[in-house]
């Protein structure tokens, strides 16, 4: 059985701990790890475990995962082929969100749900795709770019460090759904967005 919810849809300023503090601390040894387990991952090309009977799922994201849509067809998958499994899935997405925004309502919105499996996905809104599809981009166009890709990485890496601190989850990283830049269409495209998130994937983080 297959019991799917949904999360809340307002968001609240994350409460950051101060600089230098034992907690603090305890963050940047989080997220280092992270970042060696992430590193290791991807060398060895894993592919994630199947979901198993009492899992908990949180599927965090913006409006692609708000959507439903590609975690629709991963709770069909296992409904249909799996029914004896008990598993939760719980959708925590929200539409126009960030990774920021992830970090945000990290203490109310994700940590309640208690997941022992995660997937994070974001980037879409993370790359500030208004500053693309400019012809000659000129310095501080181009300097808001990597200031806009340098925040996404930093947020990522909070968000994971704070799940990995309270609840040791497994984690399943999803790359943003590709921007088809190359399209004729009657409105303005902007150009070098789906290269921005090529770059949100290959740093997530």
């Amino acid at each position: 059985m297959v019991v799917w919810e949904s999360s809340a849809d307002l968001a609240y300023p994350f409460d950051s701990d101060a600089p230098g503090s034992m907690k603090s601390m305890k963050r940047l040894l989080v997220s280092l790890t992270l970042l060696m387990m992430v590193a290791s991952m991807a060398a060895a090309d894993q592919s994630p475990a199947p979901f198993q009977n009492g899992d908990v799922v949180c599927f965090i994201g913006d409006s692609i995962t708000h959507s439903r849509k590609y975690h629709g067809y991963i709770s069909l998958y296992y409904l249909t082929r799996f029914p004896e499994r008990q598993i939760r899935f719980v959708n925590c997405g929200i539409s126009g969100d960030s990774a920021g925004g992830g970090v945000a309502r990290l203490d109310w919105d994700i940590l309640p749900n208690r997941p022992n499996v995660v997937t994070l996905m974001f980037g879409m809104n993370d790359v500030s795709r208004g500053l693309y599809g400019k012809a000659n981009p000129d310095a501080k166009n181009l300097e808001s770019r990597e200031t806009a890709l340098r925040n996404y990485e930093q947020n990522m890496i909070r968000l994971a460090a704070g799940l990995q601190e309270q609840l040791h989850p497994r984690f399943i990283l999803i790359t943003p759904s590709p921007y088809d830049d190359t399209a004729q269409i009657e409105i303005e495209n902007l150009y070098g967005v789906n290269d921005a998130l090529g770059r949100t994937g290959s740093s997530t983080p």
